[in-house]
Parts: structure tokens; C-alpha cells; sequence
């Protein structure tokens, strides 16, 4: 993973927008969007430290190849996991439908029941 899709990545984890984050850094919006799509490489260490700061992370954590950037705080790896096989297919199936099916839908039918 380079540095502009580990900046996106923890930006987005914190739920930051770009101008957030650029605002929160002191970077600017442009230079943080030109990074996370891999325009600019290699930024000062200056740059990434206060980008590093506003994202509430250590150097070493930004940096550290072995993060699993797919493990949550929530350890929902771990609970995965311990699913048997037919629940681990239900899990699928739920899946799938929240990644294919838009959010307002979703929350409408919820809406409609109650």
C-alpha cells in the first residue's frame, strides 16, 4: 500500500473529509488529494508527520507494513472467524446485500415495518 492509500484509508477511518484533514494538518486540500491519488510519492517527512498528528497516529503506525489494514478495532476478523460454515454463507448473503444495495433503500424498508 503506498502513502496516498494509506493516508485515504486512515482519513477515511476517522471519517475525515479531505478538507478536514487539510484543515486539521495544516496541508492543503489540493496537496492532500494529489497524494492520496498517488501524484506525489514522496512527501517530506514534515508533511506526513502533521498529516499524522491530525489523523491521531504515530509515524511507526502509519508506516507499519504488517498493520492489517482489513482488522477494525472491533476485531471483526476474529468473530468471523468463529462462524461455522452456514453462518459464515448467511454472513455472505447479508453481505452482498448491503454492499449492492443503497443505503436510503435499506433504511426505508426499515421505515415502512415500523
Amino acid at each position: 500500500m503506498n502513502i496516498g492509500e494509506r493516508i485515504s484509508y486512515f482519513r477515511k477511518e476517522r471519517k475525515y473529509s479531505v478538507n478536514g484533514l487539510a484543515m486539521r494538518s495544516g496541508v492543503s486540500q489540493s496537496y492532500v488529494r494529489e497524494l492520496e491519488l498517488g501524484h506525489y510519492e514522496n512527501p517530506t517527512i514534515e508533511v506526513i508527520e502533521s498529516i499524522c498528528g491530525a489523523l491521531g497516529i504515530s509515524l511507526s503506525e502509519f508506516f507499519d507494513e504488517h498493520k492489517d489494514i482489513h482488522t477494525t478495532n472491533d476485531n471483526l476478523i476474529e468473530e468471523i472467524e468463529l462462524l461455522n460454515l452456514a453462518q459464515r454463507d448467511l454472513l455472505r448473503q447479508f453481505l452482498h446485500i448491503l454492499r449492492t444495495q443503497p443505503y436510503e433503500v435499506i433504511t426505508t424498508k426499515d421505515k415502512k415495518q415500523t
